[in-house]
């Protein structure tokens, strides 16, 4: 996916990492939580019913956002 390339060219390692991906849909947020899962990152999906997403959000290192409301992520979240 995209998202691990550009992390990969920018020379970030999300080896150990704690990953965040935000929607959980079958074309985007599930196979990057897998990739992220096989790059031995410690992977969380949140999605519209995730109780206290704003607290899991942030406390994680890496954030990919895939979901399809863009109201998941605020600036009120950071």
């Amino acid at each position: 996916m995209g998202c691990l390339e550009l992390l990969s060219r920018n020379g970030i390692s999300v080896k150990g990492k704690r990953a965040v991906v935000v929607g959980r849909s079958n074309v985007v947020g599930l196979p990057v939580a897998l990739l992220l899962t096989k790059a031995d990152a410690i992977v969380t999906i949140v999605h519209s019913h995730t109780h206290d997403p704003e607290s899991i959000i942030r406390e994680t290192d890496i954030v990919i956002a895939a979901a399809g409301q863009s109201i998941m992520i605020t600036s009120d979240n950071s």
